[in-house]
């Protein structure tokens, strides 16, 4: 079925891999067509979401919104939070749902575990089946570390909301960010830098937010479809 598809698309380039190095697909037939942005921007009141979640008025926020999954490295972004946490006045917050089936609730209960052993159980909201718009609203940093990635969509939503970003290096993500030096190795000390260069310089945030804004806005369902009609031309 493969052999006599006329052409295959994916959402990122690690998802032709296996067309290629498996299948022998020619290079003719294999299409990037990362997915539109699917959620609308929302602007909510972001000092009563700071008051809902206990978090301080004056806290710079870092967020990472992924599910709770062994492939999510919500660990390591906790534990690099704790080196820097001393430093300056950060809060973490971490958004998934829980209660997706049995091991999404192992992984959060072993995140929850973690917080308390670093006696980070202030500085740090776990959270479950909140709306994500709301914790969209009140991040000033949005990170995504794991072990593997299409395009995310959560970084689209990062983007669409002009944040600044931290997140791994998989191939979707560095197709929609470039040459960003906040594209890194799941290495604790490289977040740590990274996190720690965005928490210290206001100005920095400000550009690579805006930065993050300006990639994201060709992500449209407009230009999707004119560029699935063009790949289709080319084939069909």
């Amino acid at each position: 079925a493969i052999k006599k598809t006329p052409l295959n698309i994916t959402n990122a380039e690690n998802g032709l891999d296996v067309f290629k190095n498996y299948y022998k697909i020619k290079n003719e037939r294999l299409f990037v067509l990362p997915q539109y942005v699917v959620i609308e921007k929302v602007m909510l009141d972001k000092e009563k979401i700071r008051e809902k979640f206990t978090i301080p008025s004056n806290a710079i926020v870092i967020g990472m919104i992924s599910h709770y999954r062994e492939e999510k490295f919500q660990e390591l972004l906790i534990e690099a939070f704790s080196v820097i946490n001393s430093k300056v006045n950060i809060h973490l917050v971490l958004l998934g749902n829980k209660d997706n089936n049995e091991s999404a609730f192992k992984k959060f209960d072993l995140l929850k575990k973690l917080i308390n052993k670093l006696n980070l159980s202030d500085k740090v909201s776990l959270l479950s089946g909140v709306p994500v718009q709301e914790v969209l609203n009140i991040l000033d940093i949005g990170v995504l570390v794991s072990e593997i990635e299409g395009t995310p969509n959560v970084l689209m939503e990062y983007m669409t909301y002009g944040l600044p970003v931290v997140v791994t290096n998989h191939k979707g993500c560095n197709f929609l960010l470039g040459d960003s030096e906040f594209l890194i190795p799941n290495i604790k000390l490289i977040l740590v830098d990274k996190l720690e260069k965005l928490v210290e310089n206001d100005l920095l945030r400000e550009k690579e937010g805006h930065n993050n804004l300006e990639k994201i806005k060709g992500y449209t369902p407009k230009i999707y479809f004119e560029r699935l009609e063009t790949i289709l031309k080319k084939t069909i």
